[in-house]
């Protein structure tokens, strides 16, 4: 498998994407389930702060979600948290089927392209679920 290949299709919008795409729209999904798990949560970063050449990899890690533990405490916080918690955790499998996340460090080309897979997740987090992320 190619480090960068193409022609993975987004879990959320059946679009291809390439995996540094997909591991920006990742790192939005993970950043998005641990907001909604904490009342008071830090929103995910502007997209303007993302910029960079730190790895995808190594960003995931550092926001270090739990995914067991930001669902278990959506699910305490019920609705409206809850249902987009799940949805953003029922799509993590389909960010990570098509290979693993990019480790290597990104020139400013991919740079973009993983600023434009998290934008791209935020606005469809925005649009299937108003007023959660301001």
């Amino acid at each position: 498998m190619r480090a960068w290949g193409r022609g993975n299709a987004s879990p959320m919008t059946g679009q291809d994407e390439s995996r540094v795409r997909l591991a920006g729209r990742l790192f939005a999904a993970v950043t998005l389930l641990r907001y909604l798990a904490k009342a008071g949560g830090e929103p995910p970063p502007a997209v303007k702060d993302i910029t960079g050449k730190t790895g995808p990899a190594e960003r995931i890690r550092e926001v270090r979600p739990n995914p067991y533990d930001c669902m278990r405490l959506a699910r305490g916080r019920g609705e409206p948290y809850w249902g987009p918690a799940a949805s953003l955790f029922d799509s993590l499998t389909g960010f990570l089927k098509h290979g693993p996340i990019p480790d290597a460090t990104l020139d400013p080309p991919r740079q973009k392209e993983f600023a434009a897979g998290y934008a791209a997740q935020l606005a469809d987090f925005r649009e299937r679920f108003p007023g959660l992320l301001e």
